[in-house]
């Protein structure tokens, strides 16, 4: 995985294996973990891209009044922790776009919206 190159944490209901498959993409599955806390072990070794506008992305939520947004509210805390600018994209083109990631991966994650798109930065040596 290189500099730019996107990975995808996507929730237990996202349909990550056709995605992975019509792709032509690696998929790993950690049925275990919810995504705040993979997010956080995932930025706590992968640094972001720092030169482009935003190097994150959620998924924008469909409903209006807004469901059950806990997941979502929990990972962009965490970016922002780790200064992540990021934004937000329409369901369809995050599908879209996690279609072209390097990698997705599947958490366990049952609530709703509890996916994030990552663009991987420069490992430097200082």
């Amino acid at each position: 995985m290189g500099h730019s190159d996107e990975i995808a944490i996507v929730d237990a209901n996202f349909p990550a294996s056709s995605c992975a498959f019509t792709a032509g993409r690696q998929l790993l599955s950690s049925p275990g973990v919810q995504a705040a806390p993979l997010l956080e072990a995932t930025l706590a070794l992968l640094p972001l891209d720092d030169y482009v506008t935003e190097c994150a992305w959620v998924m924008r939520p469909v409903e209006d009044p807004p469901r059950e947004r806990e997941a979502l509210t929990e990972i962009r805390s965490v970016l922002d922790h780790y200064g992540a600018a990021h934004g937000s994209l329409s369901r369809e083109d995050f599908y879209s776009r996690t279609r072209s990631c390097f990698l997705i991966v599947q958490c366990g994650e049952l609530r709703r919206y509890g996916n994030v798109i990552l663009k991987k930065g420069v490992i430097a040596t200082d």
